[in-house]
């Protein structure tokens, strides 16, 4: 009878024998010490539950030691309220801690987390930076080389080009200082200088032909298959104005009117959206320049810049402020071009 009470006790759905316990789905947790493997489980008697057993980690047990068995019918509710209290009441035993605390715990460490997250988020993004710039120093690079290459053809003009430099800044400085529209004149110098808007825009450059109706001042198209299209307004007159009822910078006439006829003359020429499309000039992705102002104000020169942000790449403003220092710096190559050649050249007659 001993016996067989003894075997009656040793049950088939008794879950402390793993051999009668089937996982079905399972994940395992574990650190230096530790082991834990939660299961979703069932029994010989097709009974479902979740098991939760813990073993060393050293020697590692291929099979966890009896632990916690979920059976599927349990009430969940109240026997998870149950564990929660018991578990508070025993961690604050063993460990001397609330469980809120390692609930603060575990808030540091995920802010930890979000922290080096962000870090390396900005790691990388300066990392884009410093290759986007790195391209950049590459593409100027290469366009001094290219401006270098052209500055060669024409270093027997210097002189010539020093001289129409000055010219034309006498008439810029003539036009301010004594506030009159003179246009006519400054737009004919230039076009006899194109130099003056850049080396590419003189040596191996063509001027096109543009629609009469839409009345821009200059287009050219480089050696390079740029197409640079330019309207020019008297130095004299400011891209900006005040008015007296709000204090602030309006767009004066002049300017829009020159952006108008940009706009209009580049919409005909290449369809913004679509880079492939050549337009009815067969021109393709033109870049548009509307120069107006001398000598402006820091108020005016910071209200262009913010205008540039928002008509960039397509259109941009510049001063004639501008148009003079670009003028200088083509000198410069010129000079630095001749003199490479007469290094050049004396080297060869050693």
């Amino acid at each position: 009878m001993i016996r067989k009470d003894k075997k009656k006790k040793s049950r088939r759905d008794d879950f402390s024998k793993l051999e009668y316990i089937k996982d079905i789905d399972s994940e395992k947790w574990s650190d230096d010490s530790f082991v834990t493997q939660v299961s979703i489980s069932k029994n010989s008697n097709d009974y479902e539950g979740i098991k939760i057993r813990t073993a060393k980690t050293q020697p590692y047990f291929k099979e966890h030691h009896p632990g916690v068995w979920i059976p599927k019918s349990i009430n969940l509710k109240e026997w998870f309220n149950w564990l929660y209290k018991t578990l508070r009441r025993f961690v604050s035993q063993i460990w001397g801690k609330e469980i809120s605390d390692i609930a603060e715990e575990l808030e540091y460490y995920k802010k930890q987390e979000q922290e080096l997250e962000k870090e390396l988020q900005e790691l990388r993004s300066e990392q884009i930076t410093k290759e986007q710039h790195i391209q950049e120093l590459k593409e100027k690079l290469n366009r001094k080389e290219n401006e270098l290459e052209l500055a060669k053809e024409i270093i027997n003009k210097l002189e010539d080009y020093e001289k129409a430099l000055k010219e034309l800044e006498n008439k810029i400085e003539d036009s301010y200082k004594n506030n009159k529209r003179n246009e006519t004149e400054i737009k004919k110098k230039i076009r006899e200088n194109r130099w003056v808007l850049g080396i590419d825009c003189e040596v191996k450059a063509k001027e096109k032909e543009v629609d009469p109706q839409l009345a821009i001042d200059l287009h050219i198209k480089t050696d390079l298959g740029e197409n640079k299209i330019f309207e020019f307004k008297s130095p004299n007159l400011k891209p900006f104005f005040k008015k007296k009822e709000d204090g602030r910078l309006h767009i004066t006439n002049e300017l829009a009117e020159g952006l108008n006829q940009l706009i209009m003359y580049m919409r005909m020429s290449d369809v913004y959206s679509e880079y492939s499309t050549a337009g009815v000039y067969k021109i393709q992705a033109p870049v548009g320049y509307i120069v107006i102002g001398y000598k402006l104000d820091k108020e005016q020169i910071k209200w262009i810049d913010e205008w540039n942000r928002h008509l960039r790449p397509h259109i941009r403003i510049i001063t004639f402020d501008e148009l003079l220092k670009t003028a200088e710096l083509q000198l410069e190559n010129i000079r630095y071009a001749r003199k490479i050649e007469f290094k050049n050249k004396r080297t060869l007659t050693r």
